[in-house]
């Protein structure tokens, strides 16, 4: 009888393990990537296509894209929205990261092009734009000192796209990116402080400087501004040099480039995992946005659940 206890016990055990260990493998379905799946049709498309696209399909796939986000976001609450795609950056796959760049690069990318946030404009629709380029960068201030990884991979995509360095002389881009930062800090709104944060994280990283941002908390990242400024004109730039394999600028001390940063080639594909043929480095999404076909109709219908939500409309 005791045998017989024993062993059932041993088996209810050994049931228990295995059902366990098979529940462990059931693919957890995150209820937020749920409200996003009509942006992740998309990526099958960019990364299964066998030649590279020309640019009038980039422009008609960024603006399927850039639509199908509008019309996800909730008017009524764009900060959730923005901080819950911020999180699906890099999870899903390489191709989804990619659509997650095309479907708002105004508020998802370091950019030449946005050197500041939108103004605050007196339309609903301008303001909602505002409140999402606000709430992405402080989400991507937080990840991204949280994940070093996941500011690596979105560095990558920043200098494959060209859009913080659209053009030769990268050394005065920087400079161009820091004077946006100096300004911002001193003469903008408190709001926009994570806007200009991102910036720094990005720079920091981009020059070799991570060490900076190890254990620093996300309303503190000014002062390692401070610190990465004081070390470039203290010599640090100097010894920068490029990296060619990593697409970064690291700090040698045995190399001078006489106070001027060297361009730096960007990467030939987004990520160093992608498949597939790479696409266009300057897509049309990163000039006009808002007129790309499908964007403009869907901005259409943002301001008119806007003016709906605020009681201005039928």
């Amino acid at each position: 009888m005791v045998k017989l206890v024993t062993r059932s016990v041993l088996t209810l055990v050994l049931v228990g393990a295995l059902v366990a260990q098979a529940w462990k493998a059931v693919p957890v379905v995150d209820p937020a990537w749920q409200r996003w799946r009509d942006v992740d049709r998309f990526p099958e498309g960019l990364a299964s296509a066998p030649q590279p696209r020309d640019q009038a399909w980039w422009a008609d796939t960024a603006g399927q894209i850039g639509a199908t986000y509008w019309r996800t976001v909730d008017v009524a609450n764009p900060a959730r929205d923005a901080a819950e795609f911020v999180g699906l950056f890099g999870r899903p796959g390489t191709a989804f990261d990619l659509a997650w760049a095309l479907a708002d690069p105004d508020v998802f990318l370091v950019s030449f092009s946005n050197l500041s946030p939108r103004a605050a404009g007196r339309t609903a629709c301008a303001k909602h734009w505002r409140a999402l380029q606000l709430a992405a960068a402080e989400a991507q201030v937080r990840r991204f000192l949280r994940e070093p990884d996941a500011l690596r991979r979105y560095s990558d995509l920043v200098l494959f796209l060209e859009v913080a360095f659209p053009l030769d002389d990268h050394d005065g881009f920087v400079d161009a990116l820091v004077a946006s930062v100096e300004r911002g800090l001193k003469d903008g709104d408190p709001s926009e402080f994570y806007w200009y944060a991102r910036t720094i994280v990005f720079l920091c990283h981009l020059t070799g400087r991570d060490d900076l941002l190890k254990d620093v908390a996300p309303e503190e990242v000014g002062k390692a501004f401070d610190a990465w400024r004081r070390w470039l004109a203290g010599g640090g730039r100097a010894r920068l040099r490029v990296d060619a394999a990593r697409c970064r600028w690291v700090h040698d001390p045995a190399h001078d480039n006489r106070g001027t940063l060297a361009d730096l080639s960007p990467p030939k594909v987004p990520f160093p995992d992608w498949t597939g043929a790479a696409p266009p480095r300057l897509y049309p999404v990163t000039r006009d946005y808002a007129v790309l076909p499908g964007v403009d109709a869907a901005l259409s219908d943002v301001k008119k659940k806007l003016n709906r939500l605020n009681g201005q409309g039928p």
